[in-house]
C-alpha cells in the first residue's frame, strides 16, 4: 500500500468519525454544565445531594440527611422546586397507556401526596408529546427508582 492510500483511508475515516468525536464532547460539555446548575442551586438552597439523575427534560438531586429534593426543569433560565420529603406522606406512579398498542405508554410520572391525599408535586418522566423525553421504557425504570429512593 502506497502513501497516497493510506491518507486517503486516513482522511475517509476522519470524515466518519469526527462529527461523532465532536457530538460526544458536546454532550460531555452539556452534561458538566448541568452539573454545574445543580451545584449553584443545592449551594444556594444548604442542599447536599447525594443522588442525583440528569434525564433529557428533568434534573433530580436528592439530599437524605435533609429529606429534601431538589427538582430542575433544564433549559436557559432553569426552573427548579425543592420538596420537603417530610410532608410527603404517599408517592404513586401513574402511567397513560397508549391507545393503539399494548404495553407502550404515553405518560409516566411520580405524583407526591401530603396529608388528607393532597397532591403535593408531580415529576413528569416521559411525556410523548414532549420532543426532549427518551424513551418510555427507560423513564418506567428511572420512575421506579425515584419512587423508592423518595419513600426510603
Amino acid at each position: 500500500m502506497d502513501t497516497a492510500s493510506s491518507l486517503i483511508g486516513l482522511g475517509l475515516l476522519l470524515v466518519f468519525i469526527g462529527p461523532i468525536l465532536i457530538l460526544i464532547l458536546q454532550q460531555k460539555k452539556q452534561e458538566k454544565n448541568t452539573l454545574k446548575k445543580i451545584e449553584t442551586i443545592s449551594k444556594d438552597n444548604n442542599l447536599n445531594p447525594e443522588v442525583t439523575e440528569l434525564l433529557d427534560n428533568l434534573l433530580l438531586g436528592l439530599d437524605s440527611k435533609a429529606r429534601k429534593l431538589l427538582i430542575v426543569n433544564p433549559g436557559k433560565n432553569p426552573e427548579y422546586n425543592i420538596l420537603n420529603l417530610k410532608e410527603v406522606k404517599e408517592s404513586r406512579l401513574s402511567t397513560q397507556n397508549h391507545k393503539i398498542s399494548e404495553g407502550r405508554f404515553n405518560y409516566i410520572s411520580l405524583n407526591l401526596f401530603g396529608t388528607k391525599n393532597r397532591k403535593i408535586d408531580e415529576i413528569v418522566f416521559y411525556d410523548e408529546k414532549d420532543k426532549n423525553s427518551s424513551d418510555a421504557e427507560t423513564s418506567l425504570v428511572l420512575a421506579k427508582k425515584w419512587e423508592k429512593l423518595i419513600k426510603a
